[in-house]
């Protein structure tokens, strides 16, 4: 569309400003308010991209509905997959005949082509090599509005007085924070989440929603510092513990991890996503809410593979959470790659038969709470 002439906002601006002032709260202005500064329309951008000998899996920045991918090895065109719903994470499987002719001693490059963005990411040979990787110098949208920083900057600073003389309005709280985390999140890391933890205490009814955010804000802040290139080439492991986790946003960014800790958070099911941890070979969810290790697809079509369908999971840890039947446990590990399980400290563990059930369940379970497992000859 066109967009509105700088001078005309301005006064717009200024007249919302006004408003706001003369009623702090009066709802719509911060709706009208809200949709001036606007978002502005990205192409699809990629974040990072993971290789692995069966599939190329690529994160966009935004969920992605129409394909803008062009994926190539030498002269062969990969097909992307058709989705029924937007996606941030998109997996281009690799034809077993097209893998059969990559030769072991000979360096392959997969080029992916999206909007402007190209990438050369080679393809993982050999036994020592299973993945290969590529990351964006950023990972996230970083200019979330259409307004200009120094606009932005501006309507912060207005907003900032206004706060002084309403602390406790909601509406302002609220865009306040929108305009620190389009302004400068990191900058503003205490700020915003100061602003999230007042808003749970003044605004109950949405309580959850803020809670929600928070939790996201804490994720990305945390990912951040950990997929930087220097930080993810010496370190593959990323700590969420202890940051009252309601749920777990940017799961897709994730699977460029070999380890990842969830401990000590208020998760009360297995995150969604987590069937994105294509790499993790270390899952610790200690000390949460889990009542079962069961997965359910987010698009409400039934039971996911979750857990199960991680193929180098190889040691979880879900210590002191309220797993209390065979089921909570069995059914979501069944078949998995989990060999190390650590489950002290939950009322299932109090039944009896227990490993006898695992076992059964896990036909690769080698040990359970630090103790070897007994399987029959």
């Amino acid at each position: 569309g066109v967009g509105v002439a700088e001078e005309a906002l301005a006064k717009e601006f200024e007249l919302v400003q006004n408003a706001t002032y003369t009623d702090p709260s009066d709802q719509s202005t911060w709706f009208y308010y809200r949709w001036l500064l606007g978002k502005c329309p990205h192409h699809p951008s990629m974040s990072c991209i993971l290789v692995k000998k069966s599939a190329i899996f690529v994160v966009f920045k935004q969920p992605v509905l129409v394909n803008p991918l062009v994926v190539s090895i030498g002269s062969s065109i990969l097909s992307c997959p058709q989705l029924d719903w937007p996606e941030c994470l998109w997996e281009i499987p690799i034809p077993d005949d097209i893998v059969a002719k990559l030769s072991a001693d000979t360096d392959h490059m997969i080029h992916i082509k999206c909007h402007g963005q190209e990438v050369g990411v080679a393809f993982p040979t050999g036994e020592e090599v299973s993945e290969n990787w590529w990351i964006a110098d950023s990972v996230f949208m970083e200019n979330p509005t259409a307004t200009s920083k120094d606009r932005l900057r501006l309507e912060l600073e207005s907003c900032q007085e206004l706060r002084q003389l309403e602390p406790d309005n909601k509406w302002c709280l609220l865009t306040t924070h929108y305009l620190m985390l389009a302004v400068d999140p990191v900058k503003y890391q205490s700020d915003v989440e100061e602003i999230l933890l007042k808003l749970v205490q003044v605004d109950l009814y949405r309580r959850g929603y803020y809670k929600d955010l928070l939790s996201k804000f804490r994720v990305e802040q945390t990912l951040r510092r950990a997929l930087s290139r220097d930080h993810l080439t010496k370190d593959k492991s990323l700590d969420l513990s202890g940051k009252s986790l309601a749920r777990l946003h940017y799961t897709e960014l994730m699977m460029l991890f070999a380890s990842v800790s969830l401990s000590k958070n208020e998760l009360t099911h297995l995150p969604k996503g987590v069937e994105h941890f294509h790499c993790v070979r270390s899952l610790v969810l200690d000390q949460n809410y889990l009542e079962t290790l069961s997965c359910w697809n987010g698009n409400g079509s039934g039971p996911g593979r979750g857990l199960a369908g991680l193929s180098s999971l190889r040691s979880l840890s879900v210590k002191g959470n309220k797993l209390a039947t065979f089921d909570a446990v069995c059914e979501g590990l069944k078949d998995s790659c989990v060999e190390e399980l650590w489950l002290e400290g939950n009322p299932v563990c109090a039944l009896a038969g227990l490993e006898e059930a695992l076992v059964a369940a896990m036909p690769r379970l080698k040990a359970l709470d630090g103790r070897t497992v007994q399987r029959a000859v």
